[in-house]
C-alpha cells in the first residue's frame, strides 16, 4: 500500500464498524450476482418482451446511451473541464492485513 503515512486507528468500535461493512458488502456482491443470474432467467423466460408473471410486471425499457464527446470533432483539444459537476467522495474498504 501507500506504507507508513496511512494513519492507524485500533479504536475497537470501528473495528467492528469495518467486519460489518466487509461483511455486509461481501453479501451484498453475492445478492447483486443472485440478482443478475435471475433476471437473465426472466429476459429468457420472456423472450426479451414486457411481461406479466403473476403480480409482477417485469418491464423492458430502454434508455439513449451516454455521449461519446471524444468522438466529436468539434470538441478536440477543448478542455471540458470547465463543463464538469461538483466532484464527488468516494470510500473504500479493503483488507490489507
Amino acid at each position: 500500500m501507500e506504507g507508513d503515512s496511512i494513519p492507524k486507528n485500533d479504536n475497537v468500535e470501528l473495528k467492528v464498524a469495518a467486519n460489518e461493512l466487509f461483511r455486509l458488502k461481501k453479501q451484498e456482491k453475492e445478492i447483486r450476482e443472485q440478482c443478475k443470474f435471475l433476471s437473465e432467467k426472466l429476459k429468457e423466460g420472456v423472450q426479451n418482451r414486457t411481461t406479466r408473471i403473476g403480480p409482477y410486471l417485469f418491464k423492458k425499457s430502454i434508455r439513449k446511451g451516454g455521449v461519446d464527446y471524444k468522438s466529436i470533432p468539434e470538441l478536440k483539444g477543448l478542455d471540458l473541464d470547465a463543463y464538469r459537476k461538483a466532484e464527488t467522495t468516494a470510500w473504500s474498504l479493503l483488507i490489507v492485513e
